[in-house]
C-alpha cells in the first residue's frame, strides 16, 4: 500500500531496526531522512543492503537524506514532524538531549521511541512536561518483534516478520495538579491523540504498527524473551537461541516464570492468560540456526550495550514492588561483571 500524504519523517538510528523500518516506509512512498551517527560515511556513500530470508540477495534502501547528528537534522530546514528513535538506551545516551534540537523547533507532531526495556520513556517524559510550549506533541512508546540484525556497518539481514504496538504516553499525568488547569490539559491529550492516530495512519501503511491502551504490559511481555533467552545468550558465551534452548530449556523457563511473576506485582494484572503456552510460544519461535539476540551482536561487535533498561530496570521495578527474581539478579550481576572486565581491558587497567 503506498502513501497518498508524505509527512517529513526522521528515524533516530541507523542500526538494524532503524534501517529495516526506514526501507519499509521508503518501499510504502515515504521518503525517510535519518540521523546516522556511528556509520554516516558508509550510509551517505551506499545507502543500506537490505537482506530478507536466506540466500545473498538483497536491496538497497537509500534515505532521503543523512545527517550525522540531530542538531545537523534540525537545522536543514525542514519541518519534522514525526520523529522516531532507534537508538539503544545505553547507560552513556540521554534521549531528551538527542531530541531537544528538534523540539526547540516546535513542528514535531510525535517522538517515538522503539528501545527494548523497561522506563525508556521517563527522560524524555519529564522534559516534555515541564515544556508547555510543545505539550501538544505525543509521545509514543513502541514495541517491535523483527527478527532483524546488522551484520556490518550498512548491512541488514531480517528473516521479514515484523509487527509492533504502541501506546500513547501520559507525561501530563507527571505535572502537579496546581500548575496545569484541567481545561488546557484536555486539550493538550486531544492534540497528542489526534498526532498519535497521523503516526498511525501513516506506519500502517508501510508495516504492522497497532495502537495498544496497555503498552507497558507489552513491554514486559517483550521482556519475557529478551530477559531470557536473550540474557542466557549474552553470558553464555555468546550462544545462539538455538542452542541455548537446547541445552537450557529448563533455566530459560524458570527466567521466565520470575518476569512474568514479577510483571503481575509491577502492573496488577496478569501478564499472559496461560503461561505453559506462551513460555512454549517463545521457545519455538521459528529462527535460523545461527541467529542470535541483537544485544549478543552488540557484545561481540564491542558496541555499548543497552543491559541497564533491558534487564537493570526490570530487576529494579520488580524489587519496588515486592517481587523476587534471583536468577535474573544472579545473570545479571554476571553480565555486570563481564561490562566491567572489558571497560578495564579497553582503558588498559587490568592488573595482572
Amino acid at each position: 500500500m503506498h502513501l497518498t500524504n508524505n509527512a517529513n519523517v526522521l528515524i533516530i538510528g541507523g542500526g538494524a531496526c532503524g534501517a529495516y523500518h526506514g526501507h519499509l516506509l521508503s518501499q510504502a512512498g515515504q521518503p525517510v531522512a535519518m540521523v546516522c551517527r556511528s556509520n554516516f560515511n558508509a550510509v551517505q556513500k551506499d545507502g543500506f543492503q537490505i537482506a530478507i530470508g536466506e540466500g545473498e540477495a538483497s536491496v538497497v534502501f537509500r534515505p532521503s537524506r543523512v545527517f550525522r547528528s540531530t542538531s545537523e537534522a534540525a537545522n536543514a530546514g525542514i519541518a519534522f514532524e514525526h520523529v522516531l528513535l532507534f537508538t539503544k538506551a545505553t547507560a552513556g545516551s540521554d534521549t531528551a538531549a538527542l531530541v531537544a534540537p528538534l523540539l526547540s523547533k516546535l513542528n514535531i507532531k510525535s517522538v517515538s521511541l522503539w528501545h527494548n526495556g523497561i522506563g525508556v520513556e521517563d527522560s524524555l517524559a519529564r522534559v516534555l512536561a515541564a515544556n508547555e510550549s510543545i505539550h501538544s506533541v505525543a509521545l509514543v512508546s513502541a514495541v517491535v518483534y523483527a527478527g532483524i540484525s546488522r551484520r556490518h556497518e550498512t548491512l541488514i539481514r531480517t528473516a521479514g516478520m515484523q509487527k509492533s504496538v504502541a501506546g500513547l504516553v501520559d507525561y501530563l499525568s507527571l505535572q502537579p495538579n496546581h500548575q496545569m488547569k484541567q481545561a488546557s490539559a484536555d486539550q493538550s491529550r486531544s492534540q497528542q491523540m489526534l498526532h498519535f492516530n497521523e503516526l498511525h495512519t501513516l506506519l500502517s501503511s508501510a508495516f504492522s504498527f497497532t495502537p495498544i491502551p496497555h503498552i507497558q504490559s507489552a513491554r514486559w511481555q517483550k521482556s519475557l524473551w529478551n530477559a531470557s533467552i536473550g540474557l542466557v545468550s549474552l553470558v553464555g558465551c555468546c550462544a545462539d537461541v538455538q542452542t541455548v534452548v537446547r541445552t537450557q530449556q529448563p533455566l530459560v523457563r524458570a527466567l521466565m516464570k520470575e518476569i512474568v511473576d514479577a510483571a503481575s506485582c509491577v502492573l496488577g494484572t496478569p501478564l499472559v492468560e496461560d503461561e505453559d503456552a506462551t513460555f512454549e510460544d517463545l521457545l519455538t519461535i521459528p529462527l535460523d540456526d545461527s541467529f542470535k539476540p541483537d544485544i549478543v551482536l552488540d557484545w561481540e561487535s564491542g558496541r555499548e550495550l543497552d543491559h541497564q533498561v533491558q534487564y537493570g530496570n526490570l530487576i529494579l521495578a520488580a524489587k519496588a514492588a515486592g517481587a523476587s527474581v534471583p536468577r535474573l539478579e544472579a545473570l545479571y550481576s554476571v553480565l555486570q561483571l563481564m561490562v566491567f572486565q572489558r571497560h578495564c581491558q579497553t582503558a588498559g587497567n587490568i592488573s595482572k
